[in-house]
């Protein structure tokens, strides 16, 4: 039997011992505090920012601003991070952000994927291309052993299908088609059968409804085309019509207005022919009273003459002799000034009957020259039809295509990516937030 040899151990060394578990105990403590809350706080990130409102903007920023103090490079805060850019539409931001976190993890599977999907979106497939091939490299191989693990694998490889398959069609004329053939063996070189079925089936699954879609959209051009040659000849055809109802009411229109101006010229020279000895009448019933006028300026002339000697006259008898004459020149003026009343009554008269033929003379006016203004205003509206009528002949004209809002929406549906793969940004973060809890 062999004796116990015991160790001497110094006060000094149990203080270090103890000082050291102190710091492993205290730094888990610290590293788990920290942990904690880093996860609640990408749990509020991607609450707060999954949205694409510039309040969800802010609060997504701040966020990660927050966690990126005590977290920066941490795989999950820039996971995270990227999918709430990829929420909010922010391609750019997010592309920048997927660099960095395959940086620090470039066999990422999901950054490889969403990089992938995103350099497509945005027409850059040749990056696409290099990061699908990094995206088949990092794929796990195949294993019976873990279901979950081969269904995340076959999600991948459908994903890679369906980008070849887009590549092939909506965007075969956007891209070499040998590089995506070199794509396509590059993903089926070590693939299983059961795999390479997964992958043709998502391939052709897109080409399928590539096909089906195309032919919608020709379908519908077509039936366009067909339906605005029939729509252009019924409208030549009514324009046609509208030209021979224009100029047969113009020229009615015109003919009337000749009529009316006739009628109107005809009822002036009928106005002016009755008015004629009117005025003629006028003339001499005012030389005649010019005359008369004159004779009793003449004979006021002799009464003040005679009134006036016979305020000086001394003797009565020819005093008496003045007056009588006096009377008698009076009664002549008398006479004339009867004269006078006559001749302006028969002025009176006459006026009289020029006024109403003034009055007719405004009514043909307002007549006649108010049915020429209402065919003057309708000749000017046939014109205004008639340049309305040659636009529409025009547009009739033009070259007949099949675009509409309907096919435009189908060409680009056609073309975009998102038509025949959508990101699953959903199971992305719910993947994230399990693994949070």
């Amino acid at each position: 039997m062999h004796a116990r040899q015991l160790v001497a151990v110094s006060p000094k060394f149990l203080s270090f011992v103890a000082i050291a578990i102190f710091a492993v105990i205290t730094f888990g403590s610290t590293a788990s505090a920290n942990d904690a809350v880093l996860k609640a706080g990408l749990t509020k990130m991607l609450e707060v920012g999954w949205s694409v409102t510039p309040t969800a903007r802010a609060a997504a920023d701040a966020q990660y601003i927050e966690l990126q103090a005590t977290s920066a490079g941490d795989v999950r805060l820039l996971t995270a991070s990227s999918l709430v850019l990829l929420q909010q539409r922010r391609y750019e931001e997010a592309g920048k952000r997927l660099d960095e976190l395959l940086a620090v993890d470039d066999d990422n599977i999901l950054a490889l994927r969403a990089k992938t999907w995103l350099a497509t979106t945005m027409k850059s497939y040749g990056s696409a291309i290099v990061t699908a091939e990094k995206l088949r490299a990092a794929l796990p191989k195949e294993t019976t052993q873990d279901a979950a693990a081969e269904a995340m694998a076959q999600d991948q490889i459908a994903f890679l299908g369906r980008l070849c398959g887009y590549l092939a069609g909506p965007a075969g004329d956007s891209i070499d088609q040998n590089e995506r053939k070199q794509l396509e063996r590059t993903v089926l070189i070590g693939l299983s059968d059961a795999r390479k079925e997964v992958f043709e089936q998502a391939r052709d699954g897109v080409t399928q409804k590539f096909f089906e879609m195309t032919d919608t959209k020709v379908d519908e051009e077509k039936k366009n085309v067909e339906t605005r040659k029939t729509e252009a000849d019924q409208t030549l055809q009514d324009v046609e019509t509208a030209r021979r109802e224009i100029e047969s009411r113009a020229n009615d229109l015109e003919s009337n207005a000749t009529r009316v101006q006739k009628e109107w010229n005809d009822e002036i020279v009928a106005i002016e022919k009755l008015d004629q000895p009117l005025v003629a009448e006028l003339a001499r019933l005012q030389a005649r009273k010019d005359i008369v006028r004159n004779d009793l300026a003449s004979y006021q002339i002799q009464i003040d003459n005679l009134s006036a000697r016979a305020a000086r006259e001394r003797d009565p008898v020819i005093r008496s002799q003045l007056r009588n004459d006096i009377d008698q020149l009076a009664f002549l003026a008398n006479r004339l000034a009867g004269d006078v009343a006559l001749i302006n009554r028969q002025g009176q008269a006459v006026e009289g009957q020029r006024a109403v033929l003034a009055q007719r003379t405004a009514r043909a006016q307002a007549n006649f020259g108010g049915q020429l203004e209402n065919m003057n205003k309708e000749l000017v509206a046939l014109g205004k039809k008639e340049k309305r009528v040659g636009v529409e002949e025009k547009k009739a004209r033009r070259p007949v295509t099949g675009s509409s809002t309907k096919t435009i929406a189908l060409s680009t549906q056609v073309t975009s990516l998102s038509t025949y793969d959508k990101f699953p940004l959903e199971q992305a973060r719910q993947r994230l937030l399990n693994e949070l809890k």
